[in-house]
Parts: C-alpha cells; sequence; structure tokens
C-alpha cells in the first residue's frame, strides 16, 4: 500500500495538529535550530519552516530520516519544498536515525530550541527519539 503523503506531498498530521504546532512556534522566540524526526513527504515539514517567512531571520531547520518510507521519498520532500518557495540547500538533512545523528549533533554543539518527533511510532524508537 502507498502511503497517500507520496501521492500529495501533503502532511500526515491532522489541521489541528499542524496548527498547534504552528501557534507553538509563532508564540515563543525560538531562534535555535529546529529538527524534525521523520518527514514522509515534507508536508508539515515546509508548514514549519513557513511559520518563519523571512529566510534571513529563520532558524535552521535539521531533519532526521532514513528516507526509506516509499520509493525516492527524499526526492519528493525535495519538489514539495521547492513548490512552497523553499530552497532545500538551507535544510540539512541527515539520512539515517536518531541514534545515530544525535550523537554527532551534541559533539558539534548543535542545541535544538524545537524538536518534532514524527518518525517510526514503535514503542523503542520512540524512546530512543525521546532521549
Amino acid at each position: 500500500m502507498v502511503r497517500a503523503s507520496s501521492q500529495t506531498l501533503g502532511s500526515e498530521c491532522s489541521a489541528n495538529e499542524r496548527q498547534a504546532l504552528a501557534d507553538l512556534l509563532r508564540e515563543n522566540t525560538l531562534s535555535a535550530a529546529h529538527l524534525e524526526i521523520g518527514t514522509a513527504a515534507g508536508g508539515t515539514l515546509k508548514e514549519l519552516i513557513n511559520c518563519y517567512p523571512d529566510p534571513a531571520t529563520r532558524p535552521d531547520f535539521y531533519v532526521i530520516d532514513p528516507f526509506t518510507y516509499y520509493p525516492d521519498q527524499f526526492a519528493k520532500v525535495v519538489r514539495n519544498l521547492r513548490s512552497a518557495g523553499i530552497d532545500p540547500e538551507t535544510v540539512t538533512f541527515w539520512e539515517g536515525t536518531t541514534h545515530t545523528y544525535l550523537k554527532a549533533a551534541r559533539h558539534d554543539g548543535i542545541r535544538f530550541d524545537f524538536v518534532f518527533i514524527d518518525g517510526d511510532h514503535r514503542h523503542y524508537p520512540v524512546l530512543v527519539d525521546l532521549q
């Protein structure tokens, strides 16, 4: 079965969930990097990025994803961001898992003001993401 987001490039979050995330970002002063764990087609990612309309003052965005959710997933994320006027080169994509990249981020001193966990929804992977 092919996920709907692979065709529509839309978010897999509900409208209420996306609104709550947007409200959170707009109502707080968050300037350090933002991280999305699991991105599907980048539908939620582009909405989160667009909460900061000025690219010059936008926080850095990072994404951790193995990009195996469906065929050509990364290409679809790139196309989706471009369709929203977002340069995909401004997003740091880490192909893999949280376990691998968060250690590197800590080592490099990267701090996140905002983390959206929407990767593997099974028990153990969620616990790893929460670390």
